[in-house]
């Protein structure tokens, strides 16, 4: 399997949150063509030193908030949308696909605390209408 094509212009290199016998189950289970390692690197609820940096750089932004170490530690351990989050707001991914499960609110919340949203247009402009 190759590496997709973004639009951008260069192969787009997939990454997947969770654990990696979970994700290897559930690749099986769909049979899907798509190999770890080969197709798809994984961010690692389990590998220590990526949790801790990414805990760190959480913890960081938003220590103001009232956020706190263990429990910016125990949502980095559980949630894969804050993981995804974390990982372009570092420039390790350029895009993230989430919200299969669960309300919406929920995930934005935690793209909005991350990576932040687009201010909000004026007005819309949709291409071929006047």
């Amino acid at each position: 399997m190759e590496s997709h094509r973004a639009s951008v212009g260069h192969p787009v290199k997939t990454c997947l949150v969770g654990r990696p016998d979970m994700i290897a189950q559930k690749i099986k289970t769909l049979g899907l063509r798509l190999q770890l390692g080969r197709d798809a690197q994984v961010a690692n609820f389990e590998d220590e030193a990526f949790l801790q940096t990414a805990t760190d750089a959480y913890y960081q932004l938003r220590k103001r908030q009232g956020l706190s170490r263990d429990y910016a530690a125990a949502e980095m351990r559980r949630n894969g949308t804050l993981t995804a989050a974390m990982l372009v707001r570092a420039g390790q991914v350029e895009g993230m696909l989430c919200g299969t499960f669960g309300a919406y609110a929920r995930h934005l919340r935690y793209i909005a605390d991350v990576i932040g949203l687009r201010a909000r247009p004026e007005r819309v402009e949709w291409p071929g209408r006047a």
